[in-house]
C-alpha cells in the first residue's frame, strides 16, 4: 500500500467506536499515522502528534509524551521552525537516554543526523548516525534501523567516501527489497545515482533517478520523489537537454511543495530558476530566486542560535551563488549581484554587529553542571595516552556537548532574530578610503568572479574556474608550509586572482573578502609580474563581508575600554612531561584538533615570554601581563576584559575543522579551579569585549571549517562574536622565534601611530629585510589582519 492509502485506512479506523473508546489503542494508531503523515503531509502529522501528546498526558505515559514532543520537533524542523525543533528533539533525546528507551534513542539520534544532512554537515551527521547504529548493534531484538542505514549511506556519499558508501548502499538496498520497504529503496537509489553521477557514469545515474522517482511516485512519497526528480533535472541540465531538465525540475518542485519541506523548497526553486534563466526567461527566474531567498530569510529569523544560523546560511549558499551568477552573467547588474551575495556572506557577523550597539550582553555566571562535566572530560583527555580510553572520553565529550547551550545564547538573541538588508553598494563605497580597493571573491564553476569596489567605481571581473583556483591554493600552501619560497605557485595565483584587475595597481590597500579555499590563503605571499611578493607593494587586510566592514567602520568607539592591553605569554605547561624539542620547530608539533592534544606534548614556548614582555613595554603601564604560572585560563577570565583595548595571547593554539567550537587557545591550569586550561571558541563567543585589536600569536588560529558563504568557523569568528573590532591570526603553524620578532616590530609600528594593517605589513617587511632570502613566506606571511584596520590603536 502507498503511504497515502495507509493514512486513509488509519483515518477510517480512528473513527471506529472501538478505537475511540480505547485511549491506548487510539494512541498506537496515531503514532503510526503520525510517522506516515510526516512523509506526505506535515500539517496532518502535527495534528496527529498533538493528539498523541494530549492522550499520553491524560494517561500519565511519560515515554509516549516524550516521543510525541520529539516528533513535534521533527515537524517543526520540516516547517522551518528550527528553534522549536531544537528544544523538542533535544528534550526527547535526553529523556530517551535517561529512561534507557533504546528505540527512542536510535530514533532521535537518527533524526538529528538527518537534520545535520539537511544543513549540509555530513561529518556531524555521521557521528549521530554511527551512535544510533552502535545502540542497535547491542540490541538485536529491535527491528532493522533502515532510516539510520539510509542516512549513513547519504552521509558517506556527501563525504565522497565512495567505497564505504557503496557497501552501505548495497547492504541497505538488499534489506529494503527483502522487506519490501519501497520508500527506503527509492531513497537509497537516489544516493546510488548520486555516486554514479560523481563518477561520470551518467546513464547509470539517470536510470537510478528515474527508478527512484517512479517507486516514490507510485507510493506517493513526495519528498523522495522530489529528491529523485531534482537529481534527474541536474543530469539533464549537465547533458544540455534543458527541456527535459525543466520538465523534471517543475515536477520536483510540485512534489516538494506537497510535503511543505521549507529546507528543501529553496533548492528546488533555485534549480528551476537556473534552468529557466538558461532558456532566456530572466523575469521568471528572478521571481523564483526571490521566492527562494524569502523562504530562507524566514527560516533564519527562526534560528535557535548564531551557530544554527551559520549552518543554515552555509546549507543555502548555492541558492545565493546561483542568483548572483544570474545577476552577473545575464542581467549585468553589479549593484544587484553585490546585494545578493552580501545577504549570505558573513551573515552572522554582520547581524551581530548590527545588534550589538543596542543590546546588553549578560555577564557570564558560574559554570553549569554540563560545562563542568566538559571541563573534567577535557582535562582527562589531555592527561590520557591510552588510545581506547581517549576514544571513550571523546565519545562522552561529544554526548556532553550536545547538552550544552549554544555559545552566546541569551546574550545575542537580537542578532539571531535580526532580519536586515546588507549595506548598499553606494553606501559601502562612501566608507572606503581613496587608496583602498575591496576584492570580494566568489569561487564557482565554470567561472569564478571578483567584485572590485573602490570609492569611485564598482565592477565584476570574471576569473578562472573555482576548481582550478582551489587546486592552485592547495599546491601553494603545501609549498609554503614546507618552507619553500612559493614564487612559482604564488605567481600562478596572482595571475588568476589579481592580475585580471587593473585597478589594483593604482591602490595601496587591498581588502580581501575571501571565498572557499581562499579563506586559508595569505595574499601577502602572491608574486606579481615583477617577481615581487604582494606585501612589498600593498597593505592587505581581510573582512568577513562588505557589510561587516561597513558596520565595523561606523560603529562608535566604546569609552569603557580604558586600559591598554591584556598580555598572555610564557605559559608554564605541564613540566612533568618528558621529551625535548628544538625551539625553532616546537610549534610544528602542535595538535591539529582537540582529539590529538596531550599535555605530555606541550612545552613552554621559549620566545613567548620575551614576546609578552616586549609587548608590555610598548603598551605601557595600563597593561596587565599574565606570564609563567600566572597565565591560566582562570586568571584570564577573571580580568575586566571589557576594559582592554588590546588582547595579546602568545600561546599554543588548537584548531578543529570537524568540531569548530572545540578550537582553543591553550593556557595554563590552575589546580584550585575546575577550568581545563582551554579557552575554547564556544567560551570566547560568550565573552564581552570592546577590544580594538586581538592578537592570536599562536598556531592555526585563522583556519577552521569553511561554511559556505558564511565563511570560516574558527577562533577569529568567536572573537568577533565577543565584540572585537579586528583580529590578527595565523593561517598555519607559527615559528616561535620569527613570530616573536614580528610581533615586537608590529607593536613598535602601532606605537608610532600606524594603522593595524600597515603596522603588520611593516613588521613583515622588516623581517624580510633582516633575513633576506632565508625569510621565506612561512616565517612572515601566515599572520593576517581580519576586520577594520582603523582607527590606529592608542596606548596609555
Amino acid at each position: 500500500m502507498s503511504f497515502t492509502e495507509v493514512a486513509e485506512y488509519l483515518d477510517r479506523e480512528l473513527s471506529n467506536p472501538l478505537v475511540q473508546a480505547d485511549a491506548k489503542l487510539r494512541l498506537r494508531l496515531l503514532v503510526v499515522k503520525g510517522n506516515i503523515d510526516l512523509e506526505i503531509d506535515p500539517s496532518s502529522s502535527r495534528r496527529d502528534w498533538e493528539e498523541v501528546l494530549a492522550i499520553a498526558q491524560s494517561l500519565k505515559d511519560k515515554r509516549s509524551e516524550s516521543r510525541a514532543k520529539g516528533e513535534l520537533g521533527v515537524v517543526a524542523f520540516v516547517e522551518g521552525d528550527s528553534a522549536k525543533a531544537k528544544d523538542l528533539v533535544a528534550g526527547a533525546l535526553l529523556y530517551a537516554l535517561a529512561s534507557a528507551d533504546v528505540a527512542a534513542q536510535i530514533r532521535y539520534l537518527t533524526l538529528v543526523g538527518e537534520g545535520m544532512l539537511e544543513l549540509d554537515r555530513p561529518e556531524d551527521a555521521l557521528r549521530y548516525l554511527d551512535q544510533a547504529l552502535a545502540i542497535d548493534a547491542t540490541n538485536p531484538d529491535l527491528s532493522f534501523p533502515m532510516l539510520a542505514h539510509a542516512g549513513k549511506a547519504t552521509a558517506l556519499v556527501r563525504l565522497n567516501r565512495r567505497a564505504e558508501a557503496l557497501r552501505a548502499l548495497d547492504e541497505a538496498l538488499a534489506r529494503a527489497r527483502k522487506d519490501q520497504i519501497a520508500d527506503y529503496e527509492a531513497e537509497l537509489l537516489v544516493q546510488q545515482g548520486i555516486l554514479h553521477a560523481r563518477g561520470n557514469e551518467r546513464p547509470e545515474a539517470v536510470q537510478n533517478f528515474e527508478d527512484a522517482a517512479g517507486i516514490a511516485g507510485r507510493g506517493r512519497v513526495y519528498r523522495i520523489q522530489a529528491s529523485a526528480l531534482m537529481e534527474l533535472a541536474k543530469e539533464h541540465r549537465g547533458s544540455g537537454d534543458l527541456a527535459k531538465a525543466e520538465d523534471a525540475a517543475v515536477q520536483s518542485l510540485a512534489a516538494i511543495r506537497k510535503v511543505g519541506d521549507r529546507y528543501s523548497i529553496p533548492h528546488h526553486l533555485a534549480l528551476l530558476a537556473d534552468i529557466v534563466a538558461s532558456r532566456g526567461r530572466l523575469r521568471e527566474a528572478d521571481a523564483l530566486y526571490i521566492e527562494a531567498t524569502d523562504i530562507i530569510e524566514g527560516m533564519l529569523v527562526n534560528a535557535p542560535s548564531l551557530a544554527a544560523k551559520r549552518s543554515m546560511v552555509a546549507a543555502m549558499s548555492e541558492v545565493y551563488i546561483g542568483y548572483f551568477k544570474m545577476a552577473t552573467d545575464r542581467s549585468r547588474d553589479t549593484a544587484k549581484a553585490f546585494e545578493i551575495i552580501e545577504r549570505a556572506r558573513g551573515r552572522t557577523a554582520s547581524d551581530l554587529l548590527r545588534s550589538r550597539p543596542g543590546s546588553e550582553r549578560k555577564a557570564s555566571g558560574p559554570p553549569t553542571a554540563i560545562e563542568r562535566q566538559i571541563s573534567s572530560l577535557q582535562i582527562a583527555l589531555l592527561r590520557t595516552e591510552n588510545a581506547k580510553q581517549r576514544q571513550h572520553l571523546l565519545d562522552d565529550l561529544f554526548a556532553a556537548e550536545q547538552r550544552l547551550a549554544v555559545p552566546g545564547s541569551g546574550k545575542t538573541t537580537s542578532a539571531v532574530r535580526l532580519r536586515a538588508q546588507p549595506v548598499r553598494l553606494a553606501t559601502l563605497q562612501k566608507a572606503l578610503r581613496p587608496d583602498e580597493i575591496m576584492l570580494e571573491y566568489v569561487l564557482t564553476d565554470p567561472s569564478s568572479y571578483c567584485l572590485t569596489i573602490t570609492n569611485e567605481s564598482a565592477a565584476i571581473v570574471q576569473l578562472a574556474r573555482g576548481v582550478d583556483i582551489e587546486r592552485d591554493v592547495i599546491e601553494h600552501l603545501k609549498e609554503i608550509r614546507a618552507r619553500g619560497n612559493g614564487r612559482i605557485s604564488g605567481h600562478r595565483l596572482y595571475t588568476a586572482l589579481v592580475a585580471p584587475i587593473p585597478v589594483v595597481g593604482r591602490k595601496l590597500r587591498l581588502i580581501v573578502v575571501a571565498d572557499g579555499a581562499l579563506h586559508g590563503l595569505s595574499f601577502d605571499s602572491l608574486v606579481d609580474e615583477r617577481g615581487t611578493y604582494l606585501v612589498e607593494r600593498h597593505v592587505i587586510s581581510y573582512a568577513p563581508s562588505g557589510t561587516a566592514l561597513h558596520l565595523l567602520r561606523t560603529r562608535p568607539t566604546d569609552q569603557a575600554a580604558d586600559m591598554s592591553a591584556l598580555i598572555v605569554g610564557g605559559v608554564s605547561y605541564d613540566q612533568d612531561a618528558s621529551g625535548t624539542r628544538h625551539p625553532g620547530e616546537i610549534q610544528d608539533e602542535t595538535a591539529r584538533s582537540l582529539s590529538e592534544l596531550r599535555l605530555a606534548s606541550l612545552k613552554t614556548i621559549p620566545h613567548t615570554l620575551d614576546e609578552a614582555q616586549a609587548v608590555g613595554t610598548v603598551t605601557g603601564n595600563k597593561s596587565v601581563l599574565l606570564i609563567g604560572t600566572a597565565a591560566t585560563e582562570t586568571a584570564f577570565k577573571a580580568q575586566p576584559l571589557k576594559r582592554f583595548r588590546v588582547l595579546h595571547l602568545a600561546v599554543h593554539g588548537v584548531s578543529d575543522k570537524n568540531y569548530p567550537d572545540r578550537a582553543a587557545l591553550v593556557l595554563g591550569l590552575d589546580p584550585r579551579s575546575p577550568d581545563d586550561g582551554l579557552l575554547q571558541a564556544r567560551e570566547i563567543a560568550a565573552l564581552d569585549l570592546n577590544a580594538s585589536l586581538v592578537v592570536l600569536s599562536a598556531c592555526d588560529t585563522g583556519i577552521g571549517r569553511v561554511e559556505g558563504e558564511e565563511g570560516t568557523a574558527n577562533l577569529v569568528h568567536a572573537f568577533f562574536i565577543a565584540g572585537a573590532r579586528s583580529v590578527v591570526a595565523s593561517q598555519w603553524a607559527a615559528d616561535d622565534a620569527s613570530t616573536a620578532a614580528l610581533m615586537k616590530t608590529f607593536y613598535q609600528e602601532l606605537a608610532k601611530g600606524q594603522d593595524k594593517a600597515m603596522a603588520l605589513r611593516e613588521a613583515k617587511r622588516s623581517l624580510m629585510a633582516r633575513f633576506g632570502a632565508d625569510a621565506v613566506p612561512y616565517y612572515w606571511a601566515g599572520f593576517i589582519l581580519v576586520g577594520d584596520s582603523f582607527p590606529p590603536v592608542e596606548f596609555n
